[in-house]
């Protein structure tokens, strides 16, 4: 694994990954999600670990999501415009300052001919600390601008389904294998159903 101080004096090489979103029902690749990766001593690895330790300071991580996010928008401009970009972010530090930043910089690119239905915001409800009604009305207000929310990793962990459907995400997204692994079959074929009605009932 890298040393976050690696990462940060050599940020120049930080760059985006893409990993297709497909859609089952039109059978399709509907969008990319944008994954942070760093070339070093001449190979790609994944940044997951450095987003993911919180013994990192906010604002490091936010300097090198800064410099994925950019990258991956500029190259986003050049993409079919039926093509929807999916960027996760951490609910905890979009509230720091009630995502104003990370909109902020969506409407610059917005300018620049993306227009913002094609973004979904991708979050975790588990991972989240504070007031959920809180992030309930930052969600809302960002899909005043047509920015989709989507809820990452369904059925993992603490997931509760309860605090999801108040958060109406637009969409769902479930991690099969470590629902697997969680839910031994066939209850993990149950935990599915489940979400499946909760998609249902909240128009997800």
């Amino acid at each position: 694994m890298l040393d976050p101080l690696d990462i940060l004096t050599n940020i120049d090489d930080v760059i985006p990954y893409y990993q297709a979103i497909f859609n089952a029902e039109e059978q399709r690749v509907v969008g990319y999600e944008v994954l942070g990766r760093i070339l070093a001593n001449a190979e790609i690895e994944s940044l997951g670990s450095f987003f993911l330790d919180s013994g990192i300071p906010e604002e490091y991580k936010l300097e090198v999501d800064d410099r994925v996010i950019r990258q991956a928008l500029e190259r986003f401009k050049e993409a079919d415009r039926d093509l929807l970009i999916f960027i996760n972010q951490d609910a905890n530090v979009l509230m720091l300052d009630h995502g104003e930043s990370f909109l902020e910089l969506l409407k610059e690119y917005e300018e620049q001919g993306i227009e913002l239905n094609r973004i979904v915001l991708e979050i975790t409800e588990h991972n989240f600390e504070g007031d959920i009604e809180q992030l309930y009305h930052m969600l809302a207000y960002y899909r005043t601008y047509g920015i989709k929310i989507a809820v990452d990793n369904i059925g993992k962990e603490s997931s509760n389904l309860d605090r999801i459907a108040l958060l109406s995400p637009d969409l769902l997204k479930i991690d099969l294998q470590a629902l697997k692994v969680s839910q031994p079959s066939p209850s993990y074929e149950h935990v599915l159903y489940s979400i499946s009605l909760l998609a249902r009932k909240i128009g997800a």
